[in-house]
């Protein structure tokens, strides 16, 4: 099975961004568990290890590429801003 391509030219930024995707998707799915049981502890420890990963593969990511938030907006201090969608001459 071929891995999954997450449309950046970086190999080491692809593998970044679909570790933080597999880790956002792992987030979802037992929260969405916990709401059927929500006093499943094993269930709770599971996505605290997964909110702590996901931190640090999203700093290790920032620190690299710039800043990742939902709609590609970067903060005003810095100085590695991912173009926008529309933007199609420097994507």
């Amino acid at each position: 099975m071929d891995k999954f391509d997450c449309g950046c030219n970086n190999v080491r930024e692809n593998d970044l961004l679909c570790t933080l995707r597999q880790i956002d998707f792992a987030i979802v799915e037992v929260t969405l568990y916990l709401n059927v049981y929500p006093d499943c502890h094993e269930a709770k420890e599971y996505l605290k290890n997964m909110r702590e990963k996901r931190a640090k593969v999203a700093a290790e990511y920032e620190s690299k590429h710039g800043m990742l938030t939902m709609y590609g907006v970067c903060g005003e201090s810095s100085d590695k801003c991912a173009p926008w969608p529309w933007e199609y001459a420097a994507n």
